[in-house]
């Protein structure tokens, strides 16, 4: 019966306000002058509001939009703000995009190590509208005026964003670091690689668009150009609803008209070898999103994984549709992660990391530059050491407890 929820924290209690179609009338001019009842003009939930309690006073509409969520807002801030005091070095991740009615948004999140409880901790801290052209002046402009107002404009060690150009030139004329993001660079190499399969993605999709009326045990997903791994996720659930899909394409369903629509069992094969070819993109996607453990030394020795598991699929591979894929998703790991161990501050990462060292390395020279460089730099005391009680428990998140992880093929 409840048609709309609204909730509100107030003194550190949460308050649902419910609209219910129970007792309607009675509830229609239920707004006490006291302020028991959030006042939204449609307040309709006296009855909930007897069932909790008269001792409950939840706040008024305008007290919430002006006064709670505005404290709450200045409460947090001045958290983050004494969290990234303490910090001695922070990260960032930069993002853009709009909302339905084509409102710009720019989010900017902090990623810093909490020394108090030995985490790193992942923060908002600031997603603001950006008003007029989105240039990388006005970019570079919003991005500087959030870490000077949490003075963390000296402690930013490196950015993170997607390969737009106008934010890659904004973050280029800062004075730190900017790396592009593994995962946005994997759904490019995809994006690029399914040229490969294109006709079997469109017959699928008429299928989808054809079946979308009629149930099926999940809802089938269609392919989303900006959302990563759609491809696959599309794929996996059609696989999932073979058996409805099979009498839904049957010549009872369309009246013999169906001939168009049927699916051989060699498509069906077909798409099974492309769920286990893209799986290693997702599972790299999902491994390297994490929050609570640095990924950035793992990029060399995902990418070093990846590389691996593409040419097993290309030799292994029992369909020319598939094996086609997989050798268009290892030339463009290639010519976009080719030349990632001359970058120091990838090798160093994973040199410093005791999970890798230099067991993930696949370029001899790279190897010995970064070598030559790290010892460099601890020379200067630009690293420092840390005693083994300085160094926290490890809290782990991540997808290696599968047995068909990408992890097992280091151990060939």
């Amino acid at each position: 019966q409840l048609s709309k929820v609204r909730a509100c924290r107030h003194e550190g209690v949460l308050f649902w306000a419910e609209d219910t179609n129970k007792d309607q009338d009675a509830c229609q001019n239920g707004r006490e002058k006291n302020g028991t009842i959030i006042n939204d003009g449609k307040a309709r939930i006296q009855g909930i509001y007897s069932c909790v309690g008269s001792s409950l006073h939840p706040p008024f509409k305008k007290t919430l939009r002006d006064s709670l969520i505005r404290d709450m807002y200045q409460e947090d801030q001045e958290s983050l703000m004494n969290h990234l005091y303490k910090a001695s070095c922070v990260a960032i991740t930069t993002d853009g995009w709009s909302s339905r009615n084509m409102t710009a948004f720019l989010a900017i999140t902090c990623h810093f190590f909490d020394e108090e409880t030995s985490t790193l901790e992942c923060k908002i801290m600031d997603c603001s509208r950006i008003k007029g052209s989105h240039t990388a002046e006005n970019l570079r402009s919003r991005i500087l005026t959030s870490l000077v107002q949490y003075k963390v404009e000296k402690k930013i060690v490196c950015a993170i964003s997607d390969n737009a150009a106008n934010i890659q030139k904004a973050l280029g004329t800062l004075s730190f670091p900017h790396q592009p993001c593994y995962s946005h660079l994997l759904n490019l190499v995809v994006k690029k690689s399914l040229y490969a399969v294109i006709v079997l993605l469109l017959l699928i999709s008429l299928r989808i668009c054809t079946s979308s009326l009629v149930p099926t045990p999940k809802k089938l997903m269609a392919k989303v150009e900006t959302r990563w791994n759609s491809t696959f996720m599309m794929l996996e659930r059609f696989l999932e609803c073979k058996n409805v899909l099979t009498l839904l394409f049957a010549g009872s369903f369309f009246e013999g008209k169906s001939d168009g629509f049927k699916f051989f069992h060699s498509e069906w094969d077909s798409i099974q070898d492309m769920v286990h070819c893209l799986s290693h993109i997702y599972e790299a996607t999902q491994e390297m999103g994490g929050e609570k453990h640095t990924t950035i030394g793992k990029t060399i020795p995902m990418t070093t994984v990846l590389m691996k598991a593409y040419q097993e699929e290309v030799e292994e591979s029992k369909t020319s549709l598939t094996k086609e894929l997989a050798q268009e998703i290892l030339k463009n790991l290639h010519l976009r992660f080719g030349r990632v161990e001359f970058d120091s501050m990838y090798t160093f990462s994973t040199l410093l990391d005791p999970r890798y060292k230099n067991c993930m390395l696949r370029n001899t020279g790279g190897l010995d530059q970064a070598l030559t460089e790290l010892k460099e730099e601890l020379k200067k005391g630009s690293i420092v050491s840390v005693s083994g009680s300085d160094i926290p428990s490890a809290s782990y998140e991540g997808v290696l407890s599968s047995q068909a992880s990408l992890w097992t093929k280091m151990d060939r």
